[in-house]
C-alpha cells in the first residue's frame, strides 16, 4: 500500500449547471487503457483531498488502471461559491458535471462515485433525479443520510422545526451558523433539509448503491424504504491504511 499521494494530478476545471466553476484534479494510470473511472467526492467542511483519505486511495486506483477524479464542491477549497449558499441539490449538480467530465476523459467508461458526508446524500439525489447515463454505481462512506437529524434535530437551538430567536438573529446577521464539523449552515441548506425525505430518493434511485458506515465492510446495501436508513455516528474517521484498503476492496468489487 502506498504511503500517500499528496498534491498531484492534472488540474481541471468543471462548470456546474448554474455556471459555478469548480476546481479539481484528474489522475490517469501510467500505462494502458483506462479500465474505469472513479469520482471521489469529499464531505462538507473538507476539500478535494478528503482530509488525506483520497491521497491513500488514488494510488491503488491507478494501479488497477482506473482514472481517478477529485474536485472541490462549491464553497470549498478553490471552487467558486459560498458555503452558506450551498444546498444538497446544488452539490448533486456539481457531481453531475464531474461525472460527465470523468466519462468523457475515460472515453466512455462507466463512472463510479465514492462520496462522503452530505455529498453522499447528494449522490442519492443524483441517482434519483434524472441520473446521468454515465453514472454506473455509488459507494457512500460515512454518509449523512438524514441531514435534518444531524443539522437540526440534534441542535439545541432548534425545537419543533423552529429556530430560536438568538440563533435566528445570528443567522440574519452573519448569513450562516457554524457547525462543529466546520461547515457553515446557511438558510438555503436549512430550509431544504427541513423538507427533504431521503427515503423518497432511495425508492427512486436507478443505479446500484452501497453504503459503508464503518471500516471493514459494508454496513448496509441501499435500495428501498425508510427502514434501510440507519446511520452510524458520522464522526469516526477512516484514519489508517487498513480502513482505506477496506473501502478500496468494496469500490473495486464486481459483485454489485
Amino acid at each position: 500500500m502506498s504511503t500517500g499521494l499528496g498534491v498531484g494530478g492534472r488540474k481541471i476545471e468543471l462548470v456546474s449547471s448554474d455556471g459555478t466553476r469548480l476546481e479539481g484534479r484528474a489522475f490517469r494510470p501510467a500505462e494502458g487503457k483506462i479500465a474505469s473511472a472513479i469520482l471521489l467526492v469529499h464531505k462538507e467542511g473538507e476539500d478535494e483531498r478528503g482530509s488525506g483519505l483520497f491521497d491513500f486511495l488514488i494510488p491503488e486506483l491507478l494501479d488497477k488502471g482506473m482514472l481517478a477524479v477529485t474536485f472541490n464542491i462549491r464553497g470549498h477549497g478553490t471552487s467558486e461559491g459560498e458555503q452558506e449558499e450551498l444546498t444538497i441539490s446544488s452539490i448533486a449538480n456539481d457531481m453531475r458535471a464531474a461525472v460527465c467530465w470523468a466519462w468523457q476523459e475515460s472515453r466512455g467508461r462507466g463512472v463510479t462515485v465514492i462520496a462522503a458526508g452530505i455529498s453522499a446524500c447528494a449522490s442519492l439525489w443524483l441517482a434519483a433525479v434524472e441520473p446521468p447515463p454515465e453514472l454506473e454505481r455509488i459507494l457512500m462512506f460515512q454518509p449523512v443520510l438524514d441531514p435534518r437529524r444531524k443539522f437540526i434535530d440534534r441542535i439545541p437551538y432548534w425545537r419543533n422545526r423552529q429556530i430560536d430567536q438568538i440563533a435566528g438573529r445570528n443567522l440574519s446577521e452573519h448569513s450562516f451558523l457554524p457547525h462543529s464539523s466546520g461547515f457553515r449552515l446557511g438558510r438555503p441548506f436549512l430550509n431544504e433539509i427541513l423538507n427533504l425525505d431521503p427515503a423518497s430518493l432511495l425508492s427512486r434511485a436507478t443505479v446500484s448503491i452501497r453504503c459503508m458506515c464503518e471500516a471493514g465492510g459494508s454496513k448496509l446495501s441501499i435500495h428501498g424504504s425508510h427502514a434501510d436508513i440507519e446511520e452510524e455516528e458520522e464522526d469516526a474517521l477512516f484514519s489508517d491504511e487498513r480502513e482505506v484498503a477496506s473501502l478500496l476492496r468494496l469500490a473495486l468489487s464486481s459483485e454489485w
